[in-house]
């Protein structure tokens, strides 16, 4: 019988290259996921500061119109001491559902008054019937918009 010579990997070889398999992976990974994981934190972080800003927010509506059959207007205020970059309107469509209308157009900064408007595509609204309209402010924390539901009004539009 021959002998077989015992050729192979040492078990110290064979760790390092484990280990520098690892590394090569974690850098890998890191590498392609970098903007994803830094943009997550970062929407984490405007949430807070979103919510912080929230607290800025108090709106008060003096008047509501319904423009034409799609479209509705507001005369809001903002009392408080931060500033509404733009709003979510949303009215009641059928049977228990709603639509939105998005207003980017509507900045609204503390202790003005202005009138903010939205046009719903697939609404039929009727001047003289009262219409419930909610008007969500939305404020901008590390150039994310953040909606401030806690903060909306609903006003009835005639």
């Amino acid at each position: 019988m021959k002998k077989r010579s015992k050729k192979g990997v040492s078990p110290l070889i064979a760790t390092v290259i484990v280990i520098g398999a690892v590394i090569v992976i974690a850098s890998l990974l890191f590498v392609f996921m970098r903007d994803t994981i830094l943009n997550n934190i970062t929407k984490a972080q405007a949430g807070t500061e979103g919510g912080q800003k929230c607290n800025g927010i108090d709106i008060k509506a003096n008047s509501c119109k319904i423009q034409t059959t799609q479209s509705i207007s507001a005369k809001i205020e903002n009392k408080g001491s931060d500033t509404a970059v733009q709003w979510i309107l949303r009215a009641p469509y059928g049977t228990g559902s709603s639509i939105e209308s998005i207003n980017r157009a509507g900045e609204l900064r503390p202790k003005q008054i202005k009138n903010i408007g939205g046009k719903f595509t697939k609404a039929t609204f009727r001047k003289g019937t009262g219409t419930e309209v909610e008007f969500i402010p939305v404020v901008s924390a590390k150039g994310f918009p953040f909606s401030c539901n806690d903060r909306s009004i609903k006003i009835t539009c005639k």
